[in-house]
């Protein structure tokens, strides 16, 4: 061989060069077959040459990418050696790892932790030895995006990332797989406006549907705009108030915070403005009466059987809500006959009309007011001037209750007497323990150990509530004798 003045020589000192790629792992194990069946499920590898002592395996184009020495007297891994911790891989995206998943579970392998973290959504698994294997997919688009997440505040408080239900992603993705994507790279700012509106719909309709059975249910009020309020104050809040805000606490140090706390009061009170005109539109507010317990009980439970199964038979779970529904349209039925405030200065009849009627239009406003809701009325209730059957005096009232039975409200001692001889029912804001002849006496006393008084007629006979059996016993109020 001639020897020029072109020949190469090696340089000590030559800049550094990177690996051009990562070439193969190698394992010497106790459980030789059983390595390479397990890995050859895991990343659907094939063996490409081996024998007895040594095989060499690839999942791709590469000659090998696993090799495997056979060696039964090694130890398997304990978890406390050091050494390398896992070795991880990469798949095309999270249909990819899921379906994986899914293969593995089916094969009898179920990783050992699952974990998003933030900057990959991985599934760790571990071989026969004890060796650790993560398939992960990356949560971001491009290169800069996954190096940007170091410098997040979300890695500095929490590097590892959050557990989760393999299951869980599995039900999410096969639901929403199709969901509307925001990648700036897949639609221009028209298309991109038009999703963000639609997404906002869909998630406030749905928000208002969840909500409105327990708003109604415990407020006796149904927003019926609440969507058109939503649409017009979402995207304020999101693209002015919160930006704001955050501003606002970045320039406090430095005494500035006043130049975003001015904009965010601007869009603070645009907000207001907005609710106070769609509160204000006809028909924006639908009062709904008080309903039985069972009714949310009902509403709730088919809801979330709608909801959380994923097979034809969820739409059972439209039966309750429907059954739920009807018995809060039949519920007048179920509400009381009779109501008695607790202090003794409101009563509340119903008449052969179906109305509560009460003594006073200015006693007890608050009771009146609940009263009212629970019927399902905007307004107030009707007093005895709206009701022919009904008259009051400075001694008390005198009501026809539904049933034809006569209702004494008796607020003088004098007037006890001849109300106990003319009435079925008597409510008395005195003591009343000379009054026998009525089917039912409620007084002073009563009220003030019992509080509130509820009376249905049940045929021939009448049922009572009070507010203590409810409350049950609280060292702050009366006891109940």
């Amino acid at each position: 061989m001639a020897i020029t003045e072109k020949t190469r020589k090696v340089d000590a000192d030559a800049p550094p060069v990177a690996p051009r790629l990562f070439a193969h792992a190698v394992y010497a194990t106790p459980n030789y077959q059983a390595m390479i069946e397990w890995y050859g499920t895991v990343l659907d590898a094939r063996v490409v040459a081996g024998g007895p002592m040594l095989s060499f395996m690839s999942y791709d184009e590469e000659h090998h990418r696993l090799a495997f020495i056979n060696q039964p007297k090694l130890e398997p891994r304990n978890g406390k050696q050091a050494g390398l911790d896992h070795l991880a891989y990469t798949v095309q995206d999270i249909g990819t790892l899921l379906n994986t998943y899914a293969r593995l579970k089916k094969a009898g392998i179920l990783p050992v932790w699952p974990v998003n973290h933030g900057l990959t959504t991985s599934l760790y698994y571990q071989d026969p030895d004890g060796n650790r294997l993560e398939l992960q997919v990356e949560n971001f688009d491009t290169a800069a995006e996954l190096q940007g997440w170091f410098k997040r505040p979300d890695f500095a408080s929490n590097p590892v990332g959050v557990t989760f239900d393999p299951e869980a992603l599995v039900a999410l993705y096969e639901r929403f797989s199709t969901q509307l994507s925001y990648s700036m790279g897949e639609d221009g700012w028209f298309r991109r406006s038009a999703k963000y509106v639609l997404a906002m719909l869909a998630t406030s309709f749905t928000a208002g549907l969840a909500t409105a059975p327990f708003a109604a249910f415990h407020f006796n009020r149904y927003t019926v705009y609440g969507l058109l309020a939503n649409m017009l104050a979402v995207p304020l809040t999101g693209a002015v108030i919160m930006p704001c805000a955050i501003a606002a606490f970045l320039l406090m140090p430095f005494g500035l915070e006043w130049l975003a706390l001015w904009p965010m009061g601007w869009g603070v009170q645009w907000v207001i403005e907005i609710a106070n005109w769609v509160a204000g539109l006809p028909g924006a507010v639908m009062a709904v009466g008080q309903a039985p317990d069972a009714v949310l009980l009902l509403i709730v439970g088919g809801g979330l059987w709608l909801c959380l199964w994923d097979q034809k038979w969820r739409m059972a779970g439209f039966a309750p809500m429907a059954l739920g529904l009807f018995v809060w349209w039949i519920g007048a039925s179920y509400r009381p006959d009779i109501l008695v405030e607790g202090q003794g200065r409101l009563i509340a009849v119903r008449n052969a009309s179906g109305d509560l009627v009460v003594n006073s239009a200015t006693a007890a406003r608050h009771a009146a007011d609940e009263w009212a809701k629970q019927e399902g009325l905007m307004g107030r209730l009707l007093t005895v001037r709206d009701d022919p059957f009904a008259a009051c005096d400075a001694q008390g009232c005198m009501f026809t209750v539904r049933t034809g039975e006569t209702v004494a409200f008796v607020r003088n001692a004098t007037a006890l007497d001849e109300d106990c001889a003319r009435a079925s029912i008597v409510i008395a804001s005195v003591a009343a323990y000379r009054c026998k002849g009525p089917r039912l006496v409620i007084d002073a006393r009563d009220l003030y150990f019992g509080g509130s008084h509820a009376i249905w007629f049940d045929g021939d006979g009448i049922n009572v509530e009070i507010v203590a059996q409810k409350r049950g016993q609280r060292p702050w109020v009366p006891g109940v004798e």
